[in-house]
């Protein structure tokens, strides 16, 4: 679930989250970077309601990085090519995988905060969508 949430919060939010943890918490985090950021594309999958069969919609432009976080490692991609912010949800993510990490709760915090905004702004969307639902009668 966190690594959903990952991807789709805040970006500037993310990163200055994990910036302040990396410069509050330096003598306590070792991070290497097994993997630099490296953005490609991915397809897409969506799933068609009606019959519901899964196809690919399209490529969609991705950035990837792995990391470990004292011998833990963690991975992220997000849509886009905001490397800082891919950096900093790998980040996130392995200190998550972490169960004995201090810095756990407020990264899970702040995820549980980045739910809340999203599940918001979905539901605005949806609010928008209704008023184009057509709705058919059967005739007989």
């Amino acid at each position: 679930m966190w690594c959903s949430l990952l991807a789709q919060c805040n970006e500037q939010d993310l990163v200055q989250l994990i910036e302040s943890m990396l410069s509050t918490a330096a003598s306590e985090i070792q991070v290497h970077v097994v993997m630099p950021v490296r953005t490609g594309t991915a397809q897409l999958p969506v799933r068609e309601p009606v019959a519901n069969e899964q196809f690919f919609i399209g490529d969609a432009l991705v950035s990837t990085a792995e990391v470990s976080v004292n011998g833990v490692l963690g991975w992220a991609m997000r849509l886009g090519s905001h490397t800082d912010a891919t950096m900093a949800a790998a980040i996130a993510d392995a200190i998550l995988c972490d169960a004995s990490s201090p810095l756990r709760n407020p990264i899970l915090e702040f995820l549980a905060d980045a739910d809340q905004v999203i599940a918001s702004n979905e539901n605005e969307d949806w609010a928008k969508l209704q008023s184009t639902i057509v709705e058919f009668e059967e005739l007989d």
